[in-house]
């Protein structure tokens, strides 16, 4: 038995199993994202050019070169600096696990991110580098509305991300960092692991290389060693495997696609619906693919539902149930845009199918409950699923603005008008126009 296991043979490290979690997530990266844009980004004043402008790492910089990255919108990443016990003066401490040293989340109600930070890792700059490529692109992920949880292969997932968006360079280089310091009598020890395997980090570079058709890019001199070797022995594997999901031709329809949706999400928030629409319907011309075209059918009746237009949003909705009947927020739309033009009895049908399906939004279902209720004079069972859908604290659209309106059908129209004005904050425009109608009539 030798000292050390080093493997010198040219087979890959990585499991099968990982490699095709790895296979089919980097996929779905460039279903709803499109081919990777941008090359591995270094740390470097290049690309951190707010960052590099002082000795130290300040926030504020560091903060505004994710944001320029990941085109997010920087007012809305305020942060806060936490202290724990690692900040306390001559207390001797350990920890089971290492906390966590930046945080970034969403807040549903207010509409914007919060950072929470160590005050700790300012004293680590590879930690807090790090951490950061993967948090702002688990916020990258948030701003598109794509849901995951917290679990373990969730984590690994948003690596993953982070290699998609071009951090993967950076936490290639930051995997370990291991140390001590001395204070007098006083002695700091630490250690911090990435929580990423070498194998998967390297083999999703590799996947990145071949999706960008540069199998040698010069990002690759910059990995550390380990990763570097295990990169070409990907590389190689690739070359010797290659599959139809790196077609060029299918890659530019699937960018094109992308491109579309993203476009027209853009157009519908800057209150362009009809411009929106237009653009989902070039998507209905070049895929044949089941599920873009049921998305297409659901957003395009979606946007027609903040139009006012429910009854012309109901065919869109069933033909997006015709390609999916399993879709959980096209069963929701219908029944919603049921339920406006008064069918209440076949509306809670699709409510309850929403349900069943298990892919729908249960902030929406309950919102859309509550209405059901509230149309049926049934005001406790409104009441109790209007909570249930904030107690989920998730962006609802309309949510406000249609409890908003309950509460003053209840007359309660000062708490009422609250909501509303909520709504109008929020950039809805039946919030807008309700509130300017209503205000002038409450006493503020």
């Amino acid at each position: 038995m030798g000292l050390f296991n080093r493997n010198t043979s040219k087979e890959l490290l990585i499991t099968v199993s990982d490699k095709e979690w790895v296979d089919s997530n980097f996929q779905s990266m460039v279903r709803i994202f499109g081919l990777p844009q941008k090359e591995q980004l270094l740390f470097n004043k290049d690309n951190f050019p707010r960052t590099f402008e002082s000795q130290t790492i300040h926030l504020d910089n560091l903060i505004e070169d994710f944001c320029n990255q990941l085109e997010l919108d920087k007012s809305l990443f305020p942060y806060e600096i936490v202290q724990d016990i690692r900040d306390s003066v001559n207390t001797p401490y350990i920890f089971a696990e290492r906390p966590k040293d930046l945080i970034i989340d969403y807040d549903y109600q207010e509409n914007k991110f919060n950072i929470t930070i160590a005050k700790n890792i300012l004293k680590h700059p590879k930690w807090l580098i790090s951490s950061a490529c993967y948090e702002f692109c688990k916020a990258r992920l948030i701003q598109f509305n794509l849901e995951f949880d917290t679990s373990e292969e969730t984590n690994l997932f948003l690596y993953l991300v982070s290699v998609y968006f071009g951090y993967g360079v950076i936490i290639g280089q930051n995997l370990v960092d291991i140390g001590v310091s001395q204070d007098a009598m006083w002695v700091e020890r630490w250690s911090y692991v990435a929580k990423i395997p070498i194998p998967i980090i390297a083999y999703s570079l590799a996947i990145f290389s071949r999706f960008k058709n540069d199998l040698h890019p010069i990002w690759k001199e910059h990995l550390p060693k380990g990763i570097r070797t295990e990169y070409d022995r990907a590389i190689e594997f690739i070359k010797g495997n290659d599959s139809t999901i790196f077609d060029v031709k299918r890659g530019d329809t699937v960018l094109n696609i992308n491109y579309l949706f993203q476009l027209s999400y853009k157009q519908y928030r800057s209150g362009a619906i009809n411009n929106a629409i237009s653009t989902l319907q070039k998507i209905l011309l070049i895929s044949d693919d089941v599920i873009n075209r049921a998305n297409v059918y659901n957003n395009i009746g979606y946007y027609k539902l903040r139009l006012g237009e429910y009854s012309n949003s109901i065919p869109d909705f069933k033909n997006a149930l015709v390609l999916y009947p399993n879709y959980g927020y096209a069963n929701d739309n219908l029944g919603f845009a049921l339920l406006m033009i008064g069918d209440l009895i076949l509306g809670k049908e699709y409510l309850d199918k929403a349900v069943q399906t298990n892919n729908n939004n249960d902030a929406y279902s309950y919102r859309n409950l509550a209405l059901y209720h509230q149309k049926n004079g049934n005001f406790e069972s409104a009441e109790l699923n209007y909570k249930k859908a904030f107690e989920l604290n998730k962006q609802v659209d309309l949510l406000n603005y249609y409890y908003g309106c309950f509460l003053i059908e209840r007359e309660d129209k000062e708490i009422g008008l609250e909501y509303i004005k909520r709504s109008a904050e929020n950039g809805e425009h039946e919030g807008i126009e309700l509130y300017e109608n209503m205000k002038n009539d409450v006493r503020l």
